[in-house]
């Protein structure tokens, strides 16, 4: 596991459970963190066929390492993964010592909402990527519609893993202090800046689907969607 950034805590949490950290990260001009950097320097560290994408806010239920065995089996010249997320009320920190999982599946079930199908959570993919990303800003919308592009670009099975692969995600505010609202965010800099980049190669699972690449992964088994 590979976690970027030099947020407080980070470099040592790190050390205290053996990750491979990397403080330093390129930024764009708002000081916010890119991806194409992170994209290739994960698939330098990772000493396995798969790499997976995921922001550091996400809880990920039991399920993640199947589901990557099925889909590489299914697809053994190569897929990409994606999952949909849920958002949860999560105001109190998870106590993984106890059975964070239940607690989880209980606040899913109180106020659980899954996210658009024009978005995702994970990328799942086989190394190496078969394309390089543009340098997205992290954390802004746009660059994953751009990898589901992508990868009908590059002829590649699009996996949706959204009913094998639990995410669980926090509700919460963006900015420094955690209270401007998504659309505040999404109309930003730093997002239309994603916005130029992409250069309206965007897509969402419906025409992923519509251009004949788009799987689902459930109950083990792999269907055409």
């Amino acid at each position: 596991m590979v976690v970027f950034g030099s947020e407080d805590g980070a470099g040592e949490a790190c050390r205290r459970l053996s990750l491979n950290h990397v403080p330093i990260v390129p930024i764009d001009e708002h000081g916010l963190p890119v991806l194409n950097y992170m994209f290739a320097v994960a698939q330098e560290f990772s000493d396995t066929e798969f790499v997976c994408y995921l922001n550091a806010d996400i809880v990920v239920l039991p399920g993640l390492v199947e589901a990557a065995r099925l889909a590489g089996e299914h697809f053994p010249g190569g897929f990409l993964g994606v999952c949909r997320r849920w958002d949860v009320d999560m105001d109190e920190p998870l106590d993984f010592q106890t059975d964070w999982r239940e607690a989880i599946d209980r606040k899913m079930q109180e106020n659980g909402e899954l996210y658009t199908p024009c978005s995702s959570d994970l990328f799942l993919f086989k190394k190496p990527l078969r394309w390089t990303l543009p340098p997205f800003t992290a954390g802004r919308p746009r660059w994953d519609n751009w990898m589901l592009w992508a990868a009908c670009e590059h002829d590649t099975p699009v996996v949706d893993l959204t009913d094998a692969v639990t995410l669980a995600h926090p509700r919460h505010g963006y900015g420094p202090d955690g209270r401007t609202a998504q659309r505040a965010v999404w109309k930003g800099e730093s997002s239309q800046r994603n916005k130029k980049l992409a250069e309206g190669k965007v897509f969402c699972m419906k025409h992923v689907s519509k251009a004949g690449y788009l799987w689902a992964l459930t109950d083990g088994e792999m269907r055409r969607v």
